[in-house]
C-alpha cells in the first residue's frame, strides 16, 4: 500500500509544479439515515495548494449517480480555472469511466453534459489532456481523505417529497 501512495503524492507533486496543471479530487456520501440528503464533493488543487471546491447536497440518489455528480461539478470547475491538464482522481473508477459514456443509464444527462464539457474544452486546444486516477478509500491518501471528510461530515436534512433517480428507488 505505502508503495502506491507514495506514487500518488508523486502524482500530486508532479502536478505541483505544471502551472497548466489542475488536480481535482472527488467524493460522495450516501448517508444511511433517510432524512439525510446525499452529498458531493470535488476538491481542487493548483501549485500544491486547494484553490477551490465545489459541493453540493444531492437529493436522494445512488452511490453511483452521487460519485458521478461529484466528477461532473469537479470537471466543471477546473475547465473555469484555465487549465491544459486535468487530473481527476476518484475512489470509484467505474463511475470515472460512466462519466465519459454518453449510453443509457440512470445519469445519462451528467454523462452527457460531461462529454459535451470536454469535447468542446479538448477541441479548444489539442495540447488540453484529462487523466483519470483511482485511489481506494482505505489508503486514506491525505487529499481525498480531506474531500471524503468533508463530505461525510455535511449533514443536510432533506425536505418532505424530495425527488430521487430511478436507481435509487
Amino acid at each position: 500500500m505505502y508503495i502506491h501512495v507514495s506514487s500518488f503524492d508523486s502524482v500530486f507533486s508532479s502536478s505541483s509544479s505544471n502551472h497548466n496543471c489542475i488536480l481535482v479530487v472527488t467524493d460522495a456520501s450516501v448517508p444511511l439515515v433517510g432524512s439525510l440528503q446525499v452529498v458531493t464533493a470535488a476538491h481542487l488543487y493548483h501549485g500544491g495548494q486547494q484553490v477551490s471546491h465545489a459541493k453540493q447536497a444531492s437529493s436522494w440518489v445512488s452511490s453511483t449517480d452521487a460519485e458521478l455528480y461529484s466528477i461532473h461539478i469537479g470537471i466543471i470547475k477546473a475547465i473555469s480555472l484555465q487549465c491544459n491538464h486535468i487530473i481527476l482522481i476518484t475512489d470509484c473508477l467505474p463511475v470515472a469511466k460512466l462519466a465519459v459514456n454518453p449510453s443509457i443509464h440512470s445519469s445519462q444527462s451528467h454523462s452527457i453534459q460531461v462529454c459535451q464539457l470536454l469535447s468542446d474544452w479538448l477541441a479548444a486546444k489539442p495540447s488540453q489532456s484529462i487523466d483519470f486516477w483511482d485511489v481506494p478509500s482505505k489508503w486514506h491518501w491525505k487529499p481525498h481523505l480531506k474531500v471524503h471528510n468533508d463530505v461525510t461530515s455535511t449533514h443536510i436534512h432533506a425536505p418532505p417529497h424530495m425527488g430521487a433517480t430511478l436507481d435509487f428507488l
